[in-house]
């Protein structure tokens, strides 16, 4: 199974900031059976928000590497034609039917 965890899945399993998920037991079914990968763009998410004060980390993202590889967590890069690349009629319109 290969997972693409979202910045709060990130944000828990590296131990920074707990929103429950741990206690489904997803996290850790992830963590033991999948192939986990976590975009970079989580990471910058996060660098923002603690900027600005909204999200306080105990540890600065720059120092989070040794946690991914702890975890076997593969960072994937963002690349231009990832952001131009035609995604068909799916958007990010919430007020459309499909």
């Amino acid at each position: 199974m290969r997972l693409l965890l979202d910045t709060h899945f990130v944000l828990e399993a590296l131990g920074v900031k707990s929103y429950g998920l741990s206690e489904s037991g997803l996290l850790e079914l992830a963590i033991r059976e999948g192939e986990i990968f976590c975009s970079v763009v989580s990471l910058w998410e996060c660098e923002i928000k603690n900027r600005i004060g909204k999200l306080p980390l105990s540890e600065p993202v720059r120092r989070w590497g040794p946690l991914f590889e702890k975890l076997d967590i593969d960072l994937l890069a963002v690349e231009a034609n990832h952001i131009t690349s035609d995604i068909g009629r799916f958007c990010c319109r919430s007020d459309l039917n499909f």
